[in-house]
């Protein structure tokens, strides 16, 4: 064999002694503790970015502008000169204050979309047209406003004539651009003739160009929507008039102010911001920088600095990113429990498997010991193994968990994934130096002639029971105080951060349950020990007792599964709740599996078309329904709800309302009252509160029917009905005894509410374009999909499957651990028992009796915990978020989710166990025994 392998084994050797198996796994452990650590808050970064990006795209672009304003009487006064005549404006001016404001608004960190976004504007209070083209719409009062926009070319097209102020002469009309729908709306084309008001004087206008809009969402179009089309307003006691808007050019603003400036004029800047690599972690500085522009007098230089103290500067993007960040709070407050506490678990794991290597060289070091070294030494020695195999091993880990999440770095990654770092290199050292605290004999045998003080059981205990209570208040202390904060204590939302509490709380729970499992576990094992004495055979009896002798070091076991246990449980908790909220939400949403809705349609939904609708693939439970809008004088606005009573109930039995019980039945199916009788009606609370009283007259504002008035009477309560998912103040009534309904006919229906699995959405949608022309079809599993496909939905789901996932493999390490800890002992005692004629089978059982106290222990602890934790975390959690509706989300106890974990530990124990007790034989009998001597 050549040299170099030779040498490189020896390397090796030396470096990891006989342990290279342990240290193989200690790196495995540490790659994925790492991998868990960064992976997991950037994802969760990411998911609220994806958040954040999509409302922001549903922001109409105006909102996303920074906007300013201010007077042009206060403006140009600031910019008055010794003679206190206060200029007027031009181009140039205006395009200077365009970048100033640019510069500074930038300077200040604001994402600006660049200054081929940016425009100015200069616009005149509304005045009345005087003289208007003959047309249409000639007789209706019209009024317009004049603007000056700066760029205007690069926002419109244009369509017909020139841009205004290109051949003006210095006298004359005032050239003006008209939009396409402005100029339909006033019958102007080319060439026409209008006038406006301005106090005494009229003003002639020309029309010299007809423009269309360029990107009409802009903020250019939506800032002042006259700017586009004519907008209808009306005062109060006055006839409606139209306002209409048209452009001005470059060569034009001097005469406008001229015109104009008596009568009052606004000067407006708007700074589109370029908000697509927004991360969610940059959505308070952002918040921030806005609240400091809004708050302060832009910079402005030279000439024009007098005037920076006139300018107001808004944006509705700051109450939007405030409402994300709330959002991001709720969040991140999920998130960071179960990374943080994923985190926490494989911390413990990899302790475990620190204690497990320090016990692999025990033998070695126990040597080296004995002869001098000390235990620096060993720690040492033992640093350089640790180093060697976890260092690589986080780079991995870290590298992987940066490949397969998108987006940038989390701060907590760093300090999440340092230290399970940290715990894997230093945590071998720290638990040989334990171990090796005290000089121990190279045999045991030897341990009468050492010589060497051993501390007392009862000392022992003591420090123990100290200790163990210690941790205890600690923890209890924590919780009382976390839950007191709740998640005011949290991690600054969106920053990919920690929630104090949500984190902590499972570490938290698990610590008194795992020390109460380890104080009582041995008592029943000790009980059991001694029934187990009075039945025939060895296996229960030897498997008991072993586990009666287990090492105070199975704590750390003990602990990793309970955590194991208790997210596995708690994250199938969440799971559930977010699936019911979404399912409740998209109830409240539509009301049934399928609605067809002519509410405001002037077409009611003929019987042709409910039987055309009822014979739609997958429809079972067809109803038809009337809702109309009534008024109660002194009460306000009521909804009517008239339904089938043959066919709703069975619509119901489909639905989360409850089922109508035989009096509120009897009322829909009673006698229909005679002309002038008051109509029995099934109310909502709020509805018979307002009745409450009152002689029930209502008068109709809206619906399909000819008006009232309707007079009711409250005979029952009902609670909700699908027929209004929102709820409100209403009253129920059959068809037959609703208005417009005659004792032949019921009432003409303007609701179908459609019940069953599987309804095909298309062929339902071509039957409502056809029958009932202008009705919105909804369907719940559109509704839920798309609830369960935005990305906060999507990303929890993502999460909670990661958390499920690694919570196991971090469960079967920990149990893989404890078996390996006391793989040693074990095969000795196989050995021994295997010459008295124990057979495979025994072995098998008599490892499994052994770890039956523990895992029994484990199961219990962490159900307990996973049941505690929704309680505690209550005020911290807030799954709403995730369903997109208001109604609170609660976690309840979900045995599903429960016993699917506890069931594969016990699967995984199962199978464990029967390896463990395979595996001596691999040893051999003689060797087992030879390795006892």
């Amino acid at each position: 064999m050549s040299p170099t392998p030779l040498s490189l084994r020896g390397a090796l050797t030396r470096l990891f002694g006989s342990a290279a198996a342990s240290y193989l796994t200690l790196a495995v452990l540490v790659l994925g503790g790492t991998f868990i650590a960064v992976a997991g808050p950037r994802q969760s970064l990411h998911i609220q970015t994806q958040a954040l990006q999509a409302q922001v795209r549903t922001v109409p672009p105006v909102d996303t502008a920074v906007l300013a304003s201010a007077d042009w009487d206060a403006f140009t006064s600031a910019l008055a000169g010794v003679n206190g005549v206060a200029p007027l404006l031009y181009p140039p001016q205006v395009s200077s204050v365009t970048s100033q404001l640019a510069g500074s608004f930038a300077a200040a960190g604001l994402p600006l979309s660049g200054p081929a976004t940016d425009w100015a504007s200069l616009t005149t209070h509304i005045e009345p047209l005087t003289m208007v083209p003959r047309g249409p719409n000639s007789t209706v009062e019209q009024k317009l406003e004049l603007i000056y926009r700066d760029p205007l070319a690069r926002h419109v097209s244009l369509t017909a004539g020139q841009y205004p102020g290109q051949t003006r002469a210095s006298k004359g009309p005032l050239g003006i651009a008209l939009s396409q729908q402005t100029a339909r709306e006033l019958n102007a084309h080319v060439g026409s003739r209008l006038k406006i008001s301005t106090g005494n004087v009229p003003v002639k206008l020309v029309v010299t160009g007809i423009v269309r809009e360029r990107q009409p969402r802009s903020a250019f179009w939506a800032a002042d929507p006259t700017a586009a089309r004519p907008v209808e307003e009306q005062l109060p006691n006055k006839p409606p008039y139209w306002v209409t808007g048209a452009f001005v050019g470059r060569s034009e603003l001097g005469q406008l102010q001229n015109l104009f400036g008596s009568l009052g004029m606004t000067l407006q800047w708007a700074f589109p911001l370029t908000l697509t690599g927004v991360r969610a972690d940059q959505a308070r500085p952002l918040q921030a920088r806005l609240g400091a522009v809004s708050t302060s007098a832009p910079a402005l230089h030279g000439a024009l600095a007098p005037a920076a103290t006139t300018i107001v500067v808004s944006g509705a993007l700051g109450p939007i990113l405030a409402g994300f960040l709330s959002t991001a709070a709720q969040v991140n407050s999920v998130l960071s429990l179960l990374f943080a506490s994923l985190a926490a678990t494989g911390v413990v794991v990899i302790l475990l498997a620190s204690w497990m290597l320090a016990q692999r060289r025990s033998g070695e070091f126990t040597v080296l010991r004995a002869r001098g070294a000390t235990v620096r030494q060993l720690s040492a020695r033992t640093l350089r193994g640790t180093a060697a195999a976890c260092l690589p091993a986080a780079l991995i880990g870290a590298a992987l968990g940066i490949l397969v999440t998108p987006g940038q770095p989390a701060p907590a990654s760093w300090w999440l994934g340092g230290l399970a770092v940290v715990t894997g290199i230093i945590g071998p050292p720290l638990a040989v130096a334990w171990q090796h605290r005290v000089v121990r004999p190279e045999h045991p045998g030897h341990a009468a002639r050492s010589g060497r003080p051993v501390a007392g059981r009862r000392g022992r205990r003591a420090r123990r029971l100290v200790a163990e209570v210690a941790l205890c208040a600690a923890a209890v202390g924590g919780l009382v105080v976390l839950r007191a904060q709740g998640s005011a204590a949290g991690a600054t939302p969106g920053s990919g951060g920690l929630d104090l509490y949500t984190s902590l709380a499972p570490v938290l729970v698990a610590v008194p349950a795992v020390l109460l499992a380890m104080r009582l576990s041995p008592l029943a094992v000790r009980g059991l020990l001694r029934l187990s004495t009075r039945r025939a055979g060895p296996v229960r009896f030897l498997g008991l007792a072993q586990a009666a002798r287990a090492p105070a070091a199975t704590i750390l076991p003990l602990f990793a599964v309970v955590l194991a246990l208790t997210l596995a449980a708690f994250t199938g908790m969440l799971r559930d709740a977010v699936s019911r909220g979404e399912t409740a939400a998209s109830w409240r949403a539509t009301g049934a599996d399928a609605v067809v809705n002519a509410e405001l349609t002037s077409t009611a939904i003929s019987p042709a078309a409910q039987r055309a609708a009822a014979a739609v693939p997958g429809v079972q439970h067809p109803t038809a329904s009337q809702v109309t809008r009534w008024t109660l004088p002194g009460h306000g606005q009521l909804t009517v709800v008239a339904v089938d009573p043959a066919s709703y109930p069975a619509l119901l039995a489909g639905t989360p309302w409850p089922p109508l019980r035989r009096s509120q039945l009897d009322v829909l199916t009673g006698p229909r009252p005679g002309a002038g009788q008051p109509v029995p009606v099934l109310a909502s609370p709020a509805a018979a509160a307002a009745l409450r009283g009152s002689p029930g007259r209502l008068s109709a504002i809206q619906g399909t029917i000819t008006p009232g008035p309707l007079t009711v009477r409250v005979a029952g309560l009902i609670p909700g009905t699908p027929a209004l998912p929102g709820g409100g103040a209403f009253v129920m009534l059959p068809l037959r005894a609703a208005p417009g309904s005659t004792a032949t006919a019921a009432a003409p229906a303007n609701l179908l509410l459609l019940g069953g699995g599987g309804i095909d959405g298309p062929a339902l949608r071509t039957v409502a374009r056809r029958l009932v022309p202008g009705a919105a079809v909804t369907l719940r599993s559109d509704v839920l999909a798309s609830l369960a496909g935005a990305p906060l939905q999507h990303g929890a789901y993502v999460m909670f499957a990661v958390v499920l996932t690694a919570a196991a493999a971090f469960g079967l390490a920990a149990l893989l651990a404890d078996l390996a800890l006391g793989a040693a002992d074990r095969h000795q005692t196989l050995a021994r028992l295997a010459t008295m004629g124990v057979d495979a089978g025994q072995a098998r059982r008599l490892v499994l009796v052994e770890k039956a106290p523990a895992l029994l222990a484990a199961a219990v602890a962490g159900t307990a915990c996973a049941l505690v934790l929704p309680v505690l975390t209550a005020q911290a959690l807030n799954l709403s978020v995730f369903t997109g509706a208001g109604t609170p989300v609660p976690v309840r106890a979900d045995w599903t989710a429960l016993a699917i974990p506890v069931a594969g530990l016990l699967l995984v124990a199962l199978v464990a166990a029967t390896l463990a007790a395979r595996t001596w034989r691999g040893t051999g009998l003689a060797g087992a025994l030879r390795i006892e001597g």
